[in-house]
């Protein structure tokens, strides 16, 4: 699924048409969904259950993408008790199935030995820093991002993410995950590439504006 700062990217550039109340709220329920991560017992059964992802026999395998798109759209008819929080929750859930169809099930096609593991790897590796790259191009969005996410809440939401999980995301990305470095040099990449990632943005802002405003 897609990483951090392509999250955060497409949340940023939707806020003008969603209009949330709460913008730390709703760029922090962005992210909140891959917290799961930082718990100390991390399974696939927490992924699924914080992405609402029941449709294929093991993440990151989508066998029923319409399934998966008609749950998160339920999801968003939900009450929260932060409409922001919830709103952010829901355009990260939207990004990743726009990241699932276009990217991951289109490169399986294309290239079928991305499947094994050697090759997966290299993928995932691809896109995280390909995802760097982007937070080094879009410096001046990251900045004010960051800005907005030190004073963003980290709510419990039962069922899916923890307080405690939200919290050390929070300050992994703020201080850790997209430190200063070196520019990593991307252009000699396979699977996904720096042009890709930077349609993916665009053509992420555009399909789930679309897909909100029904």
């Amino acid at each position: 699924m897609a990483y951090q700062m392509t999250h955060l990217l497409i949340a940023w550039r939707l806020i003008d048409q969603l209009q949330p109340k709460d913008v730390p709220a709703y760029l922090m329920g962005s992210l909140a969904p891959d917290a799961v991560h930082m718990g100390e017992n991390f399974t696939e059964a927490h992924k699924r259950q914080s992405h609402i992802w029941s449709y294929g026999p093991c993440w990151g395998d989508t066998r029923d993408c319409q399934g998966w798109l008609n749950a998160i759209l339920k999801l968003r008819e939900e009450a929260w008790e932060n409409p922001s929080f919830h709103l952010g929750y829901v355009v990260h859930l939207l990004t990743d199935w726009e990241n699932d169809v276009e990217n991951w099930i289109a490169t399986k096609k294309k290239h079928p030995q991305v499947l094994e593991d050697r090759e997966a790897a290299r993928f995932r590796l691809e896109c995280r820093e390909v995802d760097y790259a982007l937070s080094v191009l879009c410096e001046k969005e990251k900045t004010e991002i960051w800005q907005a996410l030190k004073n963003a809440p980290c709510p419990d939401v039962p069922g899916m993410v923890r307080k405690q999980d939200l919290l050390v995301m929070k300050q992994h990305i703020l201080c850790k995950q997209y430190a200063p470095r070196p520019m990593p040099d991307v252009s000699a990449y396979t699977y996904y590439t720096l042009a890709q990632g930077e349609s993916f943005l665009t053509h992420g802002v555009k399909a789930i504006g679309a897909a909100l405003a029904r």
